[in-house]
């Protein structure tokens, strides 16, 4: 989690200029729909988005929902960013750069906060030393990870990269590795038949066939409590200035 202290933009690096604006859309036009922030910096140093701000907000400051108290309204008015910068321009520059024309624009204030909130553990099943996973080739960094409607697959995850990544996103709480295994697996979750009736239809993934496909690999989830920095927005414009 990247945060600019106290509602002011992140001051260990520097932007001398900001060429960009920030336009407010309302709505989306038929047929279009919201665009990610790209995790690098344009290779042509030209930025055009079309999104809602909350997930923009989010993804500028590397937020997972969790960490993020706004106006709901943010989530679902839609801005579109049009921004210029160098070619070459480093990522932190690039952030930089993004968290200025919102704190400018839409004269954006905030605090920390620390709240207790739900989370989850991963950890063996009971009596087991390891997962019943296949041990991922060592050659292999990470290789192909991908979330079907059926199920999630990775070539290469460590069950840290499993909890903070694909579980942390699909639960929309803060999960951890419990398990002390640092090992890499390919990772096969399938929840196919655990869909209750039509949700395989709408996309959906459910905490139980989440629960159900990891206990099938001899791993569990375990509920707790944890400690963490929330960004609350104190103050925020709809229309840019």
């Amino acid at each position: 989690m990247v945060l600019a202290g106290c509602g002011r933009l992140n001051r260990t690096t520097s932007v001398s200029s900001l060429a960009g604006s920030l336009t407010h859309d309302a709505q989306f036009a038929a047929g279009r729909r919201p665009q990610h922030l790209p995790a690098h910096a344009p290779p042509n140093g030209h930025l055009i988005l079309e999104t809602e701000l909350e997930g923009l907000i989010r993804s500028i400051w590397h937020l997972h929902a969790w960490e993020y108290s706004g106006p709901v309204w943010a989530n679902y008015q839609i801005y579109k960013v049009d921004l210029v910068m160098p070619r070459g321009t480093a990522d932190a520059a690039f952030t930089a750069m993004l968290q200025l024309l919102i704190i400018r624009t839409l004269d954006l204030r905030y605090h920390l906060e620390n709240r207790v909130a739900p989370m989850y553990a991963v950890e063996l099943t009971a009596g087991k030393q390891k997962p019943s996973l296949p041990l991922a080739d060592g050659t292999i960094a990470t290789g192909s990870i991908g979330v079907r409607r059926s199920g999630f697959h990775a070539d290469a995850l460590s069950l840290d990269e499993l909890a903070s990544g694909f579980l942390t996103t699909a639960l929309g709480h803060p999960v951890i590795d419990n398990t002390g295994d640092r090992h890499k697996y390919v990772v096969d979750l399938d929840w196919s038949a655990d869909f209750p009736d039509g949700a395989r239809n709408r996309g959906l993934i459910n905490l139980d066939a989440i629960i159900e496909s990891l206990n099938k690999v001899d791993l569990r989830l375990e509920p707790r409590t944890g400690s963490f920095h929330i960004m609350v927005v104190d103050h925020l414009n709809m229309d840019p200035t």
